[in-house]
This record gives C-alpha cells, sequence and structure tokens, in this order.
C-alpha cells in the first residue's frame, strides 16, 4: 500500500514563496517543510503590527527542491504539523496577493499602511527611467558571484496612489555581493536581446468577438420573476452594513442567452486588483496562442573546437517566467539543463566572457512588481555556479538588458518552457504578481519593442477595441494588479470573459482560473453544493479594493452566468468577499425548478464505415435524459448547429462526407430542453488508406475523481487531442470498457493505442480481462502503444502474479521509481529525433506521479530530462508492444504531439517488420 501525502492549502497562498507544494517532498521532508510553514505563519500571526507580519512572510528564501503546484487539499481545512488533525481555516486567508496579506485584521493593515505612505513609495511608483529603458549594465567577475542570493525583500505598499501620473518603472535593483566590480567594457547595446523573437502578432488577424456560433439550440432565456428574485438575492447582500460607503461596479450575465440579470454601475471605471491579471493573460493567449513558448538561447562568438569557444558565449533570455518550483524541481533547474546541453554540443572552455542578457525570471516572488535586473543577476549567478559545476572554465560573467550579437554568431542551443496555456496557470490561478508582470512586458517588448507596461496596456486596450468592447475609462500600469492607478470596469472585464468562452484559446483561459471550493485563491470559498467546482474566477485585493470575476456553469442549467464584481473603498476586506460570495449564490441555486442536473453521457464507440462516408457512435443511458444532443466538428474548427443532432436512442451514425482528417464528436443529455455536461471527445478518421488504428479511453479516474484539473467530474478531449496529432492514420475510439466488453473487436486493427492517463488502482489500471486480450492481441501480431503515469505502479504493487507477470513478460518493464522528478523528456536510441517535450499541463491533468520504468529487459525509447531518473518510454525487445510512463495525452502543444506520435509509431512499427 502506498500513502501519499495531501496538503492543503491553508499556508500555501500565505506563505507561497516560502513552502511550495510540500505534497511533492519526500515523507520526510514533508514534515520538515510544514513544520518550517506553520512557524512561518505562526510568527506572521503573531507580529505586533500588519507590516511585521508582511516582513515575515516575504523575508523567508524557497526551500530547496519543492515544487510548487496546483493543490487538491480539501479547501475547507489546513492540517495542523505533528497531529494530522484538521481544523476549520479562515477563507480569507488563503489569498496573499496584490502587496496585501488578507487577515481579519484589515483594518489595522490599511491604518499601517497609512503612516507608511511618506516614507515607502508604492511598488510602481519609482524612476521611470530604468524600467523605460532598461539601461541596465553589469559585469559581473567569476569569483565574485555568489551561489546563493536572498531574495528581494522589499515591503509592498497598499497606500493610495498621489494624484501625479503613475510612473511605471522599478528601480530596485538587488546585487548578489558587494564585491561586484566592473572588468572591461561590455558589447556595445544596439540590439535587442529579443530580436530573435518572431516578428509581432498584427492584432487585425486575432479572430473577433463572436465568430462562433452557439452549437447547441438556443437556450431559453429567464422569466421576469426569475431575473427578479435574483436581483433581491444580490441587492440584499450589498445592503449589509460591513460594506456601507463601498464603490461598486457590478455585471451579472447570461452567457448562453445574452440577458443582463443585474447591473449596477457597470461603466464605472474602478481599481481591479488581481482582476488585471485576466486582461494580461487573454491579450498574451490571443495574440501567440496556447501553445506558445518563450525560449532561452545559447549563441557563441564561433562554434567551439576541440571543446573550446575561442571567443564570448551569449545566453539571451527571452521572458520565460516558468523557470520556477512551479514547474521544475528548482528555479534554477532550466539553467542545469542548458549547460549540460552546452556539455553535449562540445563545450569544455569559454576563453571569453559569458554575457547573460535579455530577460530572465528565476524563482520570481508572488509578492512583488518584476524586477528585471533583480532576476538578470540571479540568472548570472546561476549560470555561473552551473558552469563551475560542469568543469567549464569561463571568463567573467556580465549581464546587460541589450547586446549586440557578433555578426556570424552560432547558435549552441536553446530551451523552450511549457506552453502558455500552462505558465498563465499560477498567474491566474494563485494570483502570481511577478509572472503577470514578466508577461505584460514580454507583449510590450514583441508588439512595441518597448520594456514599459504602458506599451503593454496599449496593446491590450487595442486588442479589446478590435473585440467591440468600449475601452471608455480603461487603463492599465502593470501586469499584476498591483497599481492603485489601474482602472477598469465590470462591463470591460464581463465582456472579456465572453470573449474568452468564444476563442480559440478558451480551454487555455478557463482552466487557469481560480475554482471555488477546489483550488487557487477560491480555495476557501463558494464551497456550497451549488457552487464547488463550478465557479471558475480570479480574485484580487489590494488596500481597500476587493474584486471577483468569472463564471459560474450552473448546476441544474448547464448556463454559463458570467460576473464581474469591483468594490473600491472598503472598510473590511473579510466582508466584502463574504459579500461576493453571496450575490454569486444568489443565481447558483436551482432558480428554474429544473431539478435533478443530469449526468455527462459515456460514450462506448466511434467507429467508421467501410467506404468512409459514416460513423457509428454509441454511448450509455443518462438517467433522467429523454434525449440527446450530438455535435461534430472537423479538426475543432468550431461546434455549430449546423453540425449536431438530436436523437432519443443509444446511437446514431455521423455523416462523414469526404472529410479526410479526424472529426471530433460530443455528446450531451437533454431533459425538457435543459442540457447536461458534456460527454468526453471522441475522433475517427474514416481515411480509405492506410491501417486502422483504435485510441482506447482508460481513463475513468479523470472523471470519477474531482481535481483542480477537472472540478466537476466532466468530459475529457484527451482522445481527441491525440487523434488530432496523427497523420495519415486510419482512427476510430472506443472506451476500454467497450473493448473488454466485447462491444468492439480489437483484432480488426492493426494498431492499439491505449491511453491511461493517470489510471491506478482506484479504478484498476488494467483489468485482467483487459490484460488477456491485450495479450491475445499482441500474440495475433497487432502493435500495443500504451502510455499511463500509474501504469507500472499499478501492476507492480497491486500483488497480483498476473499484473506482475503482464507487466514483466507482456511490457518488458518494471517500476524503478513512482515519480520521476520533472515532466519533461526527450527521445534516446531509436527515439533519438524527438526533442525534449513538456507533459506538466497543469490546467487539466496535472500529472503527479509519472512512472521511471526498468529497461533492463527492453530498449530505452524516451528518458526524462534529469540526471537522477531513467526511462520514460521503453520498447519490448521482441514484440511489437512500447510503454510510456507518462500520459501521452498531456503534452502540451500539438506540434510536440504530432512529432511525438510519429516517432512513437514509426519506432513501434518497425519492431513489427520482418
Amino acid at each position: 500500500m502506498k500513502y501519499r501525502l495531501s496538503v492543503t492549502l491553508s499556508l500555501l497562498f500565505t506563505c507561497a514563496p516560502v513552502v511550495g507544494h510540500i505534497g511533492a517532498l519526500p515523507a520526510s521532508a514533508q514534515h520538515v517543510a510544514r513544520d518550517r510553514a506553520h512557524a512561518v505563519g505562526q510568527r506572521a500571526a503573531e507580529s505586533t503590527t500588519p507590516a511585521e507580519a508582511v516582513r515575515i512572510l516575504l523575508g523567508e528564501s524557497p526551500p530547496v527542491n519543492t515544487r510548487v503546484r496546483p493543490s487538491t487539499a480539501t479547501p475547507e481545512t489546513q492540517t495542523q504539523p505533528g497531529n494530522g488533525v484538521s481544523t476549520p481555516r479562515d477563507e480569507a486567508a488563503t489569498e496573499v496577493s496584490n502587496g496585501s496579506v488578507h487577515s481579519a485584521t484589515d483594518a489595522a493593515i490599511d491604518a499601517d499602511a497609512d503612516a507608511q505612505r511618506t516614507s515607502s513609495p508604492d511598488l510602481h511608483d519609482t524612476d521611470a527611467t530604468t524600467a523605460g529603458g532598461d539601461t541596465s549594465n553589469r559585469v559581473i567577475p567569476d569569483a565574485a558571484v555568489a551561489d546563493t542570493a536572498e531574495p528581494n525583500t522589499a515591503e509592498p505598499n497598499t497606500a493610495e496612489p498621489n494624484t501625479a501620473e503613475p510612473n511605471t518603472a522599478n528601480p530596485n535593483t538587488v546585487t548578489l555581493n558587494a564585491e561586484i566590480a566592473d572588468i572591461g567594457e561590455p558589447p556595445t547595446l544596439t540590439r535587442r536581446a529579443l530580436g530573435a523573437l518572431a516578428p509581432a502578432v498584427d492584432v487585425a488577424t486575432v479572430p473577433q468577438r463572436n465568430q462562433r456560433s452557439h452549437s447547441a439550440p438556443p437556450a431559453m432565456p429567464f422569466d421576469e420573476d426569475v431575473i427578479n428574485t435574483i436581483q433581491s438575492g444580490i441587492r440584499s447582500a450589498l445592503s449589509r452594513d460591513e460594506v456601507a460607503g463601498h464603490w461598486l461596479s457590478a455585471l451579472v450575465m447570461d452567457f448562453e442567452t445574452g440577458q443582463v440579470l443585474f447591473e449596477e454601475n457597470p461603466g464605472r471605471a474602478l481599481k481591479p486588483a488581481s482582476n488585471t491579471k485576466l486582461f494580461t493573460t487573454a491579450a498574451a493567449l490571443a495574440l501567440y496562442g496556447a501553445d506558445h513558448q518563450f525560449v532561452t538561447r545559447v549563441y557563441a562568438d564561433s562554434a567551439p573546437i576541440d571543446g573550446v569557444i575561442d571567443g564570448d558565449l551569449y545566453i539571451v533570455g527571452g521572458y520565460d517566467f516558468t523557470w520556477s518550483d512551479y514547474f521544475y524541481p528548482a528555479g534554477d533547474w532550466p539553467v542545469e539543463i542548458i549547460v549540460r546541453q552546452l556539455r553535449d554540443a562540445g563545450v569544455e572552455r569559454i576563453e571569453g566572457s559569458v554575457h547573460v542578457v535579455g530577460t530572465f525570471i528565476i524563482n520570481p516572488h508572488n509578492f512583488h512588481a518584476f524586477d528585471r535586473d533583480d532576476h538578470r543577476s540571479h540568472a548570472a549567478s546561476a549560470f555561473s555556479r552551473h558552469l563551475r559545476r560542469a568543469d567549464i572554465p569561463a571568463g567573467a560573467i556580465r549581464t546587460s538588458g541589450e547586446v549586440e550579437l557578433p555578426p556570424g554568431a552560432t547558435e549552441l542551443t536553446r530551451f523552450y518552457s511549457p506552453s502558455l496555456a500552462s505558465a498563465v496557470v499560477p498567474i491566474n490561478r494563485i494570483s502570481h504578481n511577478e509572472m503577470a508582470d514578466a508577461l505584460m512586458l514580454y507583449i510590450a517588448e514583441r508588439q512595441r519593442a518597448s520594456s514599459d507596461y504602458i506599451a503593454g496596456s496599449d496593446v491590450t486596450a487595442e486588442l479589446l477595441t478590435h473585440w467591440g468592447i468600449d475601452t471608455e475609462g480603461f487603463r492599465l500600469f502593470d501586469g499584476s494588479g498591483l497599481n492603485h492607478d489601474n482602472r477598469v470596469t465590470a462591463r470591460q472585464l464581463l465582456e472579456l470573459i465572453e470573449v474568452a468562452q468564444h476563442s480559440d484559446w478558451s480551454d487555455a483561459f478557463n482552466q487557469s482560473l481560480s475554482i471555488g471550493g477546489v483550488d487557487g485563491t477560491l480555495s476557501g470559498r463558494l464551497s456550497g453544493a451549488d457552487t464547488v467546482g463550478r465557479v471558475f474566477g480570479k480574485t484580487g485585493t489590494i488596500n481597500r479594493v476587493v474584486t471577483t470575476s468569472g463564471f459560474l456553469l450552473h448546476r441544474n442549467m448547464n448556463h454559463r452566468i458570467g460576473f464581474a464584481i469591483l468594490m473600491n473603498e472598503l472598510s473590511s476586506q473579510d466582508a466584502a468577499r463574504a459579500v461576493h460570495n453571496r450575490m454569486i449564490d444568489a443565481f447558483a441555486g436551482d432558480i428554474t425548478d429544473a431539478g435533478t442536473p443530469l449526468d455527462n453521457p459515456e460514450l462506448g464507440t466511434l467507429v467508421s464505415n467501410a467506404d468512409g462516408t459514416g460513423a457509428r457512435l454509441s454511448w450509455r443511458d443518462v438517467r433522467g435524459a429523454d434525449a440527446y444532443h450530438i455535435e461534430w466538428t472537423s479538426a475543432r474548427r468550431g461546434w455549430s448547429q449546423s453540425s449536431s443532432t438530436i436523437v432519443t436512442g443509444r446511437s446514431t451514425e455521423i455523416p462523414t462526407g469526404a472529410n479526410e482528417g479526424p472529426l471530433l464528436v460530443r455528446v450531451r443529455a437533454m431533459r425538457e430542453g435543459v442540457f447536461g455536461p458534456t460527454s468526453d471527445m471522441y475522433a475517427v478518421v474514416p481515411a480509405s488508406r492506410g491501417s486502422r488504428l483504435l485510441l482506447v479511453d482508460g481513463n475513468q479516474r479523470f472523471e470519477n475523481q474531482i481535481s483542480a484539473g477537472n472540478a466537476i467530474g466532466a468530459g475529457h478531449d484527451f482522445i481527441a487531442q491525440v487523434a488530432l496529432a496523427l497523420a495519415d492514420e486510419r482512427v476510430d475510439s472506443a472506451s476500454s470498457q467497450a473493448v473488454a466488453g466485447g462491444e468492439i473487436d480489437p483484432g480488426a486493427y492493426a494498431t492499439l493505442v491505449w491511453l491511461l492517463g493517470e489510471e491506478s488502482s482506484d479504478n484498476v489500471t488494467l483489468s485482467e480481462r483487459e490484460r488477456a486480450l491485450l495479450r491475445r492481441f499482441v500474440a495475433g501480431g497487432g502493435e500495443l502503444l500504451i502510455s499511463g503515469s500509474e501504469l507500472a505502479f499499478d501492476l507492480s504493487e497491486r500483488g497480483s502474479a498476473d499484473a506482475l507477470a503482464f507487466l514483466s513478460d507482456s511490457l518488458a518493464t518494471g517500476l524503478v521509481s513512482d515519480s520521476a522528478r520533472v515532466e519533461m523528456a526527450a527521445g534516446t536510441g531509436p527515439c533519438a529525433q524527438q526533442p525534449p517535450l513538456h507533459f506538466l499541463a497543469p490546467g487539466t491533468m496535472s500529472v503527479r506521479y509519472p512512472d521511471v520504468l526498468d529497461d533492463s529487459a527492453a530498449t530505452r525509447c524516451l528518458s526524462y530530462l534529469d540526471d537522477d531518473d531513467g526511462a520514460a518510454a521503453v520498447l519490448h525487445p521482441e514484440l511489437p508492444v512500447l510503454t510510456v510512463g507518462f500520459p501521452i495525452e498531456a503534452v502540451e502543444t500539438a506540434g510536440a504531439r504530432e512529432r511525438l506520435m510519429a516517432i512513437l509509431l514509426g519506432t513501434l512499427r518497425s519492431r513489427s517488420t520482418p
């Protein structure tokens, strides 16, 4: 029996820089980290002033080798160190964001902030020269660069701004030690470090608002009595004495019908606090796409000769803000990998200097405004340290914002970040400030060749106008919401969220949001039956400001009801959050007497007919349903009513016509015109050519186990994502139950791709019947590609002799370790052409325990990208069987999935070819 410690969020968001995600540590380290976090929290709670509490929380360095991950902890309790007893938690304490620590002592914090106004400038009210031009130019001698650096512990100031025009610069520069000196002349600063990036995106090419129609038949609008009931409940919440005198801008709208359910001053521009981050992330996703990756490049004056670079090395940062414990074993882990790649490229010595140029972000602080000089210094320290550890001598370490690369400079290597879809998760879900500011500056740099927030704000405003959103009163002076001069309206916020729902990046945007009662800054709020797992939103708090925006996926009607609530000039932030909760509760219940919610249908099979003109779809009955709404779309070009039908049976024929690419299909149950949630998304490629391939959905755990990736047990699109990565294949889809139950004959297919996701002992990774079926399939000459992060663990730990035999004989592997340290892998052996890829996907399937596979009796095909870990995929020595220790469907970008599937299937088929 394997025990896994799950840690609640009580201290995660209060002390995020201190603890990381304790559950990712070994058991012995978990107790140490949790005790430390508790001690820091206690010191802050017992401090004499709120300002001292802030200093305590910000004054600790992150622990070594911890990961901050989206927590799946029980939202309403906190575990006390040492006794394992859960106690109630103050919901307001779950969010530390935007320069304020939230607690019952808000009034004291406000008073303390007022007292500091004359002595501590606001984080964004500083000298403009540094941020505007980023003219820093430091030369760091190798011997003087420290191995460790203290974080910037400047205290956030929540004071109200003065009336002068806001200044967006931030000259807070933290040097690594006092011995940094100037050595020689640096390169001429004539070329921007981001010059190697692709050209700016033309805003005019971004899809406009509501280009995609609703896929379902029009939803029934609410009648007047229902709207009156909603408005009465909201006004009752707003009338509470605790929020008397507040300034309000609020708007509630049913996205399905366009009905306004409540509004008060929706066009009034107020401080948005961290709701600013919704504009930052939406702009980035719209401009660059969910699959976009940040790139760090390494150049040299010339290629190494006999291991020696006879000149300088240039490490060019590209605003990759993911270098943190959230995505990697340690914030400087990417530096270790880059240095290792240099060693693999033949670099043994660097005669010249090492220039750390551009913008780097290592272990960003959630509480701070972004300080690029500080992070560039940390990057220089990290590269110096890892070059020494790799025994690669080099000259001085120099830093600057810009550099002129010499003519003919050779690119030696590059490092790609996780996808933008993954990168924005900590920005919106845990309200990460420095990450958000860095992203806004990246937009400014790439779109306007500028390094200030105003340029990024201008681009964002241009996008809003492009989408038909009125920008009167809109202004942003950062990307995080720390700046008190930011102004937006509730209508602008809500219309932005509505645009996101009809965009190609809707999944990435929605999956980045905090989830009521489940995860993120809303984990301690909205945990009632009607709202838990159904409110997806963004919180915000700075001095005298509380905001909450997002949407509710209605439990009884499956409508998306959007809301934007901005409150300023508050005396109690705790009371305001409670009022916001009550406002959302007013429209979250069964307001139309729709009755018991419908479940999502379980799909069985999707199989094309012999001539490729149609496909037969089957599914299981849903209790209480009187009909089913079937939808299909070609290569996910958008769902529309013209490609849908309503049936009353449990199967139907889908017309595929001459379509040669993947056709994606999903189903919703209906009762008296009310829709339930969507099923899984299956795919069929009805091509007349090529051998047949069956995609098998074995991931029932995703729907059965509530998590941050799937808070309401809804359907997933994992099968569709893999189908879209397959080229020139004839593809059908089926559930593992349908295959094991004999509803489809696997022997009719040349290849089975069995996708297990994170299936484990809770749901039985492979049943005895499934194992017998797979043995017969392979014995008959079939090709098997099987993947899952718990596959080897479950088969080896269940204790069944047959399960162990299947793992060792049929898959030719075993379990070395239950969890690789990193969510990155690269090709080796027959799959050597596979470049490094990420499979983290924290917004959907957060892969916690990728199996490290034994390759002593097999051929290693993929390796985890860490020296301490081993095989990520192995090929059977005799049979056409390839086993992957992480979920293929969790690979982050479409291009990476397509390349991986081509390499894996090519390797598999080379084994079956005589």
